[in-house]
């Protein structure tokens, strides 16, 4: 279970079965979100991923050559052990207290229907030792954790090609700066967070599935879509909505575009790749704004 809720760590922003079938030779083949930024004599590659394990979800020949003609190759953060350890130790309760004990029993019990749904082998009480937002970052993606468990995630197959290839891999983020972004929302508001995820959860069942679909077929205005729609129906108040979604995903994007920035002015000969949920390319305020902004021009390749 504990490296089961690790994928907290990866998940960004966020993101029938023919069609996954019908769309599983193309992600082999083409990179859906892979973007070239150029200003003046430094040219950049950019990779939206999905932070969930997949079959279909692996490193396209076109990646691969951007990532053979890298120096650098950075994802949100470092993905070595000893960040994995620090993100269990901080996705565990601290207080003496149990998920069961501080979560409404309703909850608590809607919960254990949807986990026993993903697995017999799961039950709420076996998260009793986990933080409330350790839970609800997790669930929309813990079944597929679970089922491809021999995959890895898009990202760490990046980061992992990146260090046995003796390229400079790393992260524009610590996992310190991502954790906060959890931590930094009261008990209650987190309850309120994790009850809009269980209602996502009872009312769209396929929806990572969907997203999932949406990503192999490369359709950004879909997904945004989908994300606005379903942010628009949870049950939490606006001023939580905007609060989450500033934390979650613009103020980070202003700062990993900083950061590039950062890098590129003072490495500007130095050919970089950075691969990011896709969540942070999409859409108004995103890396891809802001870097423009910064005087780059950004073409999507296919």
């Amino acid at each position: 279970m504990k490296k089961l809720l690790i994928i907290v760590l990866f998940v960004g922003a966020l993101f029938a079965k023919s069609s996954l079938e019908n769309n599983a030779s193309k992600v082999m083949h083409y990179s859906p979100f892979l973007w070239e930024a150029t200003r003046g004599d430094s040219t950049i590659y950019l990779f939206g991923t999905m932070h969930i394990p997949h079959p279909y979800l692996t490193i396209s020949s076109k990646l691969k050559t951007v990532m053979k003609n890298s120096d650098v190759i950075k994802t949100e953060i470092k993905m070595d052990n000893s960040v994995k350890i620090k993100a269990m130790q901080a996705m565990k309760r601290d207080d003496n207290k149990t998920l069961q004990e501080v979560l409404p029993k309703d909850t608590f019990k809607r919960l254990d229907v949807q986990l026993r749904k993903i697995s017999p082998f799961l039950s709420a009480k076996k998260l009793n030792n986990f933080k409330i937002w350790a839970v609800y970052s997790t669930l929309g993606a813990l079944k597929y954790q679970i089922k491809y468990r021999k995959f890895k995630p898009l990202d760490m197959q990046i980061y992992e090609w990146a260090r046995d290839n003796n390229k400079s891999a790393g992260g524009v983020e610590s996992i310190d700066e991502q954790l906060s972004v959890f931590e930094g929302f009261n008990k209650r508001e987190q309850i309120e967070m994790l009850n809009a995820t269980l209602d996502s959860l009872e009312k769209k069942p396929n929806e990572t599935k969907q997203l999932l679909n949406n990503y192999i077929t490369g359709n950004g205005k879909v997904i945004i879509q989908n994300f606005k729609e379903s942010l628009a129906t949870a049950k939490v108040s606006e001023d939580l909505k905007n609060r989450y979604l500033d934390k979650l995903l613009y103020s980070r994007n202003v700062r990993m575009a900083n950061r590039i920035d950062a890098l590129i002015s003072k490495n500007p000969n130095k050919k970089y790749l950075f691969a990011f949920g896709a969540m942070h390319f999409l859409g108004q305020k995103s890396v891809l704004y802001y870097l423009e902004k910064k005087g780059f021009n950004i073409q999507r390749l296919k």
